[in-house]
C-alpha cells in the first residue's frame, strides 16, 4: 500500500480507503465497498468528517473494515491486511485524543485536574450505591486505605442534633432513605419553622456536609453529598457501586438470613427509597452513569476487587489522592 506524506487527515483517509479496497477486493462480504466513489471523491469526504469531528461515522468505518477483513479466506492477506487496519485505527485515535478531540474528551480527561485549583481544597469522594450491592463496605474500605475520614449514619446524627428534641423523638424514622411519606406529598407531624422535617434535616445535612468538606479528606456514603458539593463548587469525585438485583437479592439472603422473596422486597424497597430521596433533592437521576466520575458493577469483583478497581481508576486517572496505607 502506498500513500502520500502529506497532513495527517488526508494520511488517515488516504490510507482508510485504499484498505477498504484492498480488504473489499480480497473478502468475501457480501456488504460491498464502504466508499464506492471516486477516490479523489471518497478521500475529500473522509478528510472531512475528520476535520469536522465525525467521530462516529469514523469508527464505524474502521468497524465495518475490520469485520469485512476478518472474512478474507486466505491467512497471509489477512494478516497484512490486519496489520494495515491496526495502525490506521492506531492513528485515528492518537489523532481525535490529542489536537482534535471534541469537548466531551476534554471533560472526560478534566478528572485529572479535579484538585489543581491553587486552594488547598481536601479530597473527597462521594459514594452512591444500590442497596444491597455493599457500597457501604467498599466506601469503608477505601477511606481506610486512603486515611480518610468517613461518613454514613454520622451525618444523619450529626445533623439530628442539630435540630434538638423534637427530632430525636423521631427515633430516626426520618433518616435520608425513609422519606416515602414526604416524599409522595404526605405531611409530616413535625416542623421546624415552617418546613417539614424531612427538609430540616436535609439542610442541617447538607451544612455537616460542607463543613467536614472544607476541612478535611473524606468519603461520603449516599446523603446527595456528591450535589451538594458540586452546587458549593467544592472538588469532589463521585462513584457509584451497583449490582445485578438478583446477586444483590443473594447477599441481602445471606446476609439477613431472609428468604428471597423477603430480601427482594427489601432490595426494591430501598432501592426506591434512595432513588426518590435523591431525584427530589438534587433534580438529577439516581444510578444515571452520566451523574458519576465512575460507575462500578461490585458484583464481577467481589467487595474487596471492587475497591481495588477503583483506587485504580483514580490513580489510573492521575488524581493525587493521597498516600495508599498498606
Amino acid at each position: 500500500m502506498s500513500y502520500q506524506n502529506v497532513d495527517i487527515e488526508e494520511e488517515i483517509a488516504t490510507r482508510m480507503y485504499e484498505l477498504d479496497t484492498e480488504a473489499y477486493e480480497n473478502s468475501r462480504s457480501s456488504m460491498g465497498q464502504l466508499f464506492p466513489g471516486t477516490r479523489s471523491a471518497s478521500i475529500k469526504k473522509l478528510v472531512k468528517n475528520l476535520k469536522e469531528n465525525k467521530q462516529k461515522i469514523m469508527i464505524r468505518n474502521l468497524v465495518l473494515i475490520g469485520n469485512m477483513i476478518r472474512t478474507v479466506d486466505e491467512r497471509s492477506v489477512r494478516e497484512e491486511l490486519d496489520k494495515e487496519f491496526r495502525a490506521v485505527s492506531d492513528m485515528f485515535y492518537e489523532y481525535v485524543s490529542e489536537d482534535h478531540s471534541p469537548e466531551f474528551w476534554m471533560d472526560a480527561y478534566s478528572l485529572k485536574h479535579r484538585y489543581d485549583t491553587g486552594k488547598n481544597e481536601h479530597r473527597i469522594i462521594c459514594i452512591g450505591r444500590e442497596f444491597g450491592g455493599g457500597g457501604d463496605e467498599v466506601g469503608q474500605k477505601i477511606a481506610h486505605a486512603l486515611g480518610y475520614s468517613f461518613y454514613d449514619r454520622e451525618l444523619f446524627e450529626m445533623a439530628q442534633e442539630g435540630l434538638g428534641e423534637g427530632m430525636d423523638s423521631l427515633d430516626g424514622r426520618v433518616s435520608s432513605e425513609k422519606l416515602s411519606e414526604r416524599l409522595s406529598g404526605a405531611r409530616r407531624k413535625f416542623s421546624f419553622f415552617g418546613i417539614s422535617s424531612s427538609d430540616a434535616l436535609y439542610f442541617k445535612q447538607s451544612e455537616r456536609i460542607v463543613e467536614i468538606a472544607r476541612r478535611e479528606d473524606a468519603v461520603f456514603l449516599g446523603r446527595c453529598a456528591d450535589a451538594i458539593l458540586e452546587a458549593q463548587d467544592i472538588p469532589s469525585i463521585s462513584i457509584f457501586v451497583g449490582a445485578p438485583k438478583a446477586a444483590r437479592i443473594k447477599r441481602i439472603m445471606d446476609i439477613k438470613s431472609l428468604s428471597e422473596n423477603e430480601a427482594s422486597l427489601m432490595v426494591e424497597r430501598m432501592d426506591k427509597q434512595r432513588r426518590d430521596y435523591y431525584n427530589y433533592y438534587t433534580n438529577k437521576l439516581w444510578g444515571h452513569a452520566g451523574n458519576y466520575d465512575f460507575c462500578v458493577n461490585s458484583a464481577c469483583y467481589g467487595i474487596d476487587g471492587t475497591v481495588d478497581v477503583i483506587l485504580k481508576m483514580l490513580d489510573y486517572s492521575g488524581v493525587d489522592m493521597g498516600t495508599i496505607k498498606e
